[in-house]
């Protein structure tokens, strides 16, 4: 993070209040998905990667683009809670699902992890990034080395391309200089039920949530220029007791209800503001 060049004294306050309250609050696990990059690439080249200037940035596209990526899911109401790099994935022991940014890009190694980790169910959403997959990669998402459908299942378009699903897999045809919010847009609904996430987020709010200790910590940022009441949304177990839910802005407890399999937590919010929800007894 950093400071804004137009904060203002009250602006300023507020931000070093926030850093105050979270400052301890280190995660344990993440409740919503992780995004994954590999930098394989980079890592097989001779000669070093020197700055990030337009040179560098022509040369390695994805280096620009996976902000622009990230942001496209997280604007989509994708609760990104952690980053990997794909080298890691033979060691990843949750059962969160991932999005992968730039899949031509992984080596043989990680293309194998990725393999391992569908058959374990995991649940994986998948941007192109350059002009060709290697064979396993294209077989595992449904479709050929040049992102077009073999076995998976059209679920829409984007730029005349077909967005493929394959079973708890869906594959963005994109390259790394068309990542967008309207494009992930064009099939939110299975990527959300690809993704079967635990949480979800109030139209037009970003925000992720992670667990220290059992406590859950849920962040929520709306940008909309007026106050609302928010409704965040956790998937409810059958039996489980109400969990509690307190705004640790203002130490004032949250309204949680029942509804149609979810646990609602109401909390309101300030204009373009965002809160810190602190949740005790919730069970998955």
């Amino acid at each position: 993070g950093g400071h804004a060049f137009n904060m203002g004294t009250h602006e300023w306050q507020q931000w070093w209040q926030l850093g105050e309250q979270i400052a301890f609050l280190w995660p344990d696990r993440p409740l919503g998905p992780g995004f994954v990059f590999s930098n394989h690439r980079f890592s097989r080249n001779q000669r070093p990667l020197v700055g990030v200037g337009e040179f560098t940035l022509r040369e390695y596209p994805s280096l620009n683009s996976t902000i622009y990526a990230w942001r496209a899911f997280y604007e989509n109401g994708v609760p990104t809670t952690f980053g990997a790099n794909a080298k890691s994935l033979a060691n990843y022991r949750f059962d969160r699902p991932l999005i992968l940014i730039g899949i031509s890009e992984f080596s043989d190694k990680e293309t194998e992890s990725l393999m391992a980790l569908k058959q374990r169910g995991i649940g994986l959403v998948a941007t192109m990034g350059g002009e060709e997959l290697s064979p396993d990669l294209a077989a595992l998402f449904g479709v050929d080395q040049q992102g077009k459908r073999t076995t998976g299942t059209i679920v829409g378009q984007v730029l005349g391309r077909d967005i493929v699903r394959h079973g708890k897999t869906l594959f963005y045809p994109l390259h790394f200089d068309e990542y967008s919010n309207q494009r992930i847009q064009r099939a939110r609904e299975d990527l959300l039920d690809v993704l079967d996430l635990n949480i979800q987020l109030p139209d037009g709010v970003t925000g992720y949530a992670h667990y220290r200790g059992e406590q859950l910590f849920v962040i929520l940022e709306d940008r909309l220029e007026q106050g609302r009441l928010l409704k965040l949304r956790l998937k409810s177990k059958p039996g489980s007791p109400k969990p509690r839910a307190c705004r640790m802005v203002d130490h004032r407890p949250a309204t949680v209800r029942v509804e149609e399999g979810w646990w609602v937590i109401e909390t309101p919010t300030r204009p373009g503001d965002g809160t810190l929800l602190c949740i005790e007894g919730y069970e998955e």
